[in-house]
């Protein structure tokens, strides 16, 4: 069991890692907290493009990310340790601080397989309309 573990959590850094290693023009770092580049890409009557609403779609997906593995993840681990530390050897407290801090990881893992996914369609849906595609999680609007 705790091979398990150790496997989780070594794909998570690497999974975690991996966005913050692409770097591009207009696609915001990781972590993305909607300031640098705004999370708007336009306003007013500059919006004239489909590509610039896939941009905004792609900051939100990044703003999302950046909330689940900032902000509520380490709550939810915290809150699984702190039951499993307060349990006093109860089998009932034990298993649902396990559940949490399994549930977490495994939350951890569908938030990333749905980051890949929903950015290789942003992806794919860039080239349809004319952008400029540098690298995957990159689309800069002609």
């Amino acid at each position: 069991m705790k091979k398990i573990y150790l496997g989780l959590a070594i794909f998570s850094l690497i999974a975690f890692s991996s966005p913050a290693l692409v770097h591009g023009q207009q696609a915001p770092g990781f972590p993305y907290w909607g300031t640098n580049p705004p999370l708007l890409p336009c306003t007013g009557t500059d919006c004239t493009s489909i590509c610039q609403i896939l941009v905004l779609f792609q900051r939100l997906i990044y703003f999302g990310i950046s909330l689940v593995f900032f902000a509520i993840a380490p709550v939810l681990f915290l809150w699984g340790g702190i039951m499993l530390l307060v349990s006093a050897g109860s089998p009932e407290k034990i298993s649902r601080g396990k559940k949490i801090l399994t549930g977490t990881l495994f939350g951890i893992g569908i938030a990333l397989g749905s980051f890949i996914i929903v950015n290789t369609f942003f992806w794919a849906m860039g080239g349809l309309f004319g952008s400029q595609l540098t690298n995957w999680s990159n689309i800069v609007c002609g």
